[in-house]
């Protein structure tokens, strides 16, 4: 017969694992089932155990055991819960959770853990009892940090912004250094754009996250996104590299930091970063690196689509923890067509310059216009935009969720992506389905390989035969050009016309010129530049930098490296933007970049007079160029090769008199009215195409435009 007492051993196991010394909690709770083989308080406590230690069918089948002779204790059903929901099995968890509170109302970790298993992505009314649970648990014991941290993300998923921060802020109060909260509430503080709050929040995560923990890497990872959103890219980068310390094969923060050396045009990684991306395995892939930071490099179009599917995916998941997308909104015939466009970029921005006049331009008996504005802005370009439409909405500060239902009660029928995967993107709006048809144009040109975009709008030169086998959407190809151009009369005067002289740009030469952002330039393409300018001594190059004061002297001393003096480039630093359209008449040719061509600066250039050649290329960005040159009547300067873009770089460098004929021509580039007939009829070909349930590409042939 035993004679050790079960209670003296279990205590002594408890006060072990109270301790944290579960090896010793261990032996004397199995040590008390050698002893007692149904103990079922030291069965109950070794499933506790097992389960903590993530053996959970283990601690499933003890506490399950232990559970008949200890049925009336709440806390063993909570128990046997935990383990039921971390064993995969939600249903049953719930019935145990729902067990221990009605024996006990008011047990608070019952309470928490149920709201939490509700909260998981689910059904509204879940959400909503989820809510109920935890507003409870934390109501009965206000020091409830999990509780409150809980509160906090499912406002945040639910998109009620406001009541998230107040959450973060209540479990910061009671646990200051919680590294979770001070992350959530940091990257939360970046969507409402108040980056500034973000950033001490963000430092201080680095610095309580466990050191070398992928905690850590997260924290330094937002802190470095802030940084660069705040403007102070020193810093961004060394905490990039603090990523990739901790992880190195952290993509997101390899592209970064080559983004910011392309920024500077500093180009000694440049070919090692070219080769790794142009074979980016199925790891890297997997992290969904931002597929707009692969477009700077000459990547294959089959890894462009592979990582824009996996980048959606990211946005198709936060559709499902907001509920799912919203129900259909059925596709109507016979009426006027609602178009809504949702863009970042109402404003002095690209896009802006190229898409304001299409509100204002559109055939008022077929479409009416409404914007959702995701930033703040208030300059023409944004003036220009809201003229022209029925209905303008100042968006920025609103959640996901709530933008995708203002725009399915505003009844919009055709839904417009105008930022793509760029700067201040939502693309959440988009994978809540809140139109029945949805597009992308203009804020990115590649493929978005997402399922909830139904058509693509380019044009026959961007997007061929060959390109055409990349895009997961359908597409409206447009004859002349993908690129609206939007007259400029609404967008200011330039206080003063300059002159080369004031310009700092010697008066007699030769000038050929790039206004393009220093991050689209690149060896391949400044080493042909460089070969023009050695063929023709009496040239020089003028170039934008972006006020960057590093870029002159790194682009000066790849110059050198060619052969090229130094003196011979010259640099344009930021300007309102008027000022900067007056500036290019001063050259004489503009040259494009090659991996990633100009779009609206190519048009900013040909409507300024000033000719530009390009070489084609074989993915959509290097073709941009070419569709923009051909459809300003310039076909004869698209070049086929390198070899060929230097040669009529050369012969018209050489020939002013051909270059003066070349100012006075013009092409369909320039022609609003032709552009949107043929932009309406694709759009309401896609329209008939859906209500005819028909996934089709739509062709605008150019007689029609």
């Amino acid at each position: 017969m035993p004679t050790a007492d079960p209670q003296v051993l279990l205590g002594a196991g408890r006060d072990a694992h109270k301790s944290g010394d579960l090896g010793a909690a261990r032996r004397i709770y199995q040590q008390v089932l050698r002893l007692w083989p149904q103990h079922p308080h030291a069965l109950h406590l070794l499933g506790v155990l097992e389960d903590a230690e993530g053996r959970h069918a283990e601690a499933v089948r003890l506490i399950g055991k232990a559970l008949p002779a200890l049925d009336g204790k709440a806390h063993v059903h909570n128990n046997l819960a935990n383990a039921l929901r971390h064993a995969g099995d939600p249903a049953a968890a719930r019935r145990h959770y729902e067990k221990a509170l009605a024996l006990k109302p008011g047990y608070v970790q019952a309470l928490h853990n149920l709201g939490v298993l509700l909260a998981a992505p689910g059904p509204a009314e879940d959400l909503a009892a989820a809510r109920e649970l935890l507003r409870r648990a934390v109501a009965v014991q206000p020091d409830l940090a999990d509780g409150w941290l809980e509160l906090a993300r499912l406002a945040r998923r639910e998109g009620k912004l406001p009541a998230a921060i107040e959450s973060y802020k209540k479990v910061l109060e009671l646990r200051p250094g919680d590294v979770a909260a001070l992350i959530d509430l940091g990257a939360l503080y970046q969507v409402t754009l108040e980056v500034r709050r973000a950033l001490p929040l963000l430092e201080k995560a680095c610095a309580a996250a466990p050191a070398g923990s992928p905690l850590q890497a997260l924290a330094y990872f937002n802190l470095a996104q802030a940084l660069g959103e705040a403007g102070e890219n020193e810093r961004s980068e060394t905490c990039h590299r603090r990523v990739l310390g901790l992880d190195s094969g952290a993509i997101h923060s390899r592209l970064a930091l080559a983004k910011a050396e392309r920024d500077r045009c500093q180009w000694d990684g440049w070919e090692e970063t070219s080769a790794h991306l142009a074979n980016l395995g199925q790891a890297a892939i997997a992290q969904a690196p931002a597929p707009f930071l692969l477009n700077l490099y000459p990547v294959p179009p089959a890894v462009h689509r592979a990582v824009a599917r996996e980048y959606s995916r990211r946005f198709e998941q936060r559709a499902a923890e907001l509920g799912g997308p919203l129900p259909p909104r059925p596709a109507e015939a016979g009426k006027r067509l609602r178009l809504g466009y949702l863009s970042a970029d109402f404003r002095h921005h690209p896009v802006g310059h190229l898409c304001h006049g299409i509100f204002a331009g559109l055939d008022r008996e077929r479409f009416e216009a409404f914007a959702y504005s995701l930033i703040p802005a208030d300059d023409e370009v944004t003036a220009a935009v809201r003229a022209g439409c029925e209905l303008f909405r100042d968006c920025a500060r609103w959640s996901d969720q709530a933008i995708a239902r203002q725009i399915r009660e505003d009844a919009v029928d055709i839904l417009f992506d105008l930022t793509g995967y760029t700067t201040y993107s939502r693309p959440a709006i988009l994978a809540l389905r809140p139109a029945p048809l949805q597009m992308q144009h203009l804020g990115y040109v590649n493929t978005m390989g997402a399922g909830f975009i139904d058509y693509q709008i380019v044009d026959a030169t961007v997007v061929g035969s060959e390109q055409r086998a990349y895009y997961d959407e359908k597409v409206i190809r447009l004859p002349d050009c993908v690129f609206p151009v939007s007259p400029l009369g609404a967008l200011g005067k330039t206080a003063a016309r300059p002159t080369r002289e004031s310009e700092g740009l010697p008066p007699a030469a030769m000038i050929f010129c790039s206004f393009n952002g220093p991050s689209k330039l690149d060896p391949p393409t400044f080493d042909a530049w460089m070969e023009i300018l050695r063929r023709l001594p009496e040239s020089v190059l003028w170039l934008y930098d972006g006020d960057d004061a590093s870029l002159p002297g790194n682009l000066r001393r790849e110059a050198e490296a060619r052969g090229v003096a130094a003196g011979r480039l010259f640099f344009a630093g930021k300007a309102p933007y008027p000022d900067h359209l007056a500036r290019y008449p001063l050259a004489d040719l503009f040259l494009d970049s090659f991996t990633y061509n100009g779009g609206a600066t190519a048009v900013d250039a040909l409507r300024q007079g000033l000719p530009m050649i390009t070489r084609i290329g074989e993915t959509p960005l290097a073709r941009m160029g070419a569709s923009v040159a051909r459809a300003a009547g310039f076909p004869e300067l698209v070049a086929e090769s390198r070899e060929g873009y230097v040669e009529l770089a050369v012969s018209l460098g050489s020939d002013r008199q051909a270059l003066a004929g070349l100012r006075a021509r013009s092409g369909t580039l320039f022609d609003l009215p032709r552009w949107l007939h043929g932009y309406q009829d694709g759009l309401q070909q896609a329209w008939e195409n859906k209500l005819a349930e028909r996934r089709t590409d739509v062709e605008i042939p150019a007689s029609m435009a």
